[in-house]
């Protein structure tokens, strides 16, 4: 009689994953990125197009960063570190006067009337928001053909 191996070992495995799905997941990410990648270099475009341009210094100091955190939300920051884009956008203030000696107070109206400005940041905000909504439904239309699953889209 053969000597037989009474031990048995049990492994137990969990499910493999489906290979499609997961696949589609990593593009589904892949897309996501290439989108807010897409996105960010819009929003650019787009802020230094509002920007009021005279040499085009203010407007090509436009500069941008991404965070993308690990949900997949994304935060994209525009920075101009030149001190005009602020001034541009809400305008001046008028100078207050000079005081004149002989007449003893202020003189009301100033050499410098002040600026209006221009608020070119809030057309342009209207227009990335404009922009993002447009690039996620072309993200969800892209998943829809990838996939075929029937996807849809939630904006605000």
């Amino acid at each position: 009689m053969a000597n037989r191996n009474t031990n048995y070992r049990v492994i137990i495995r969990p499910p493999r994953p489906d290979l499609r799905f997961s696949t589609v997941i990593r593009e589904f990410e892949r897309d996501i990125r290439d989108a807010y990648k897409r996105l960010e270099d819009k929003s650019r475009d787009i802020i230094r197009a509002e920007t009021p341009k005279v040499t085009g210094a203010t407007a090509n100091a436009w500069n941008s960063s991404r965070s993308v955190d690990g949900n997949l939300k994304a935060t994209i920051t525009l920075n101009n570190p030149n001190p005009q884009a602020q001034r541009l956008n809400i305008g001046t203030k008028p100078s207050r006067g000079r005081y004149v000696p002989e007449l003893g107070r202020r003189i009301t109206t100033g050499e410098h009337p002040g600026t209006k400005g221009t608020q070119y940041i809030q057309k342009a905000t209207n227009q990335i928001s404009d922009a993002t909504l447009e690039e996620m439904k072309d993200v969800v239309d892209m998943i829809k053909q990838n996939t075929g699953k029937n996807f849809r889209f939630v904006g605000t």
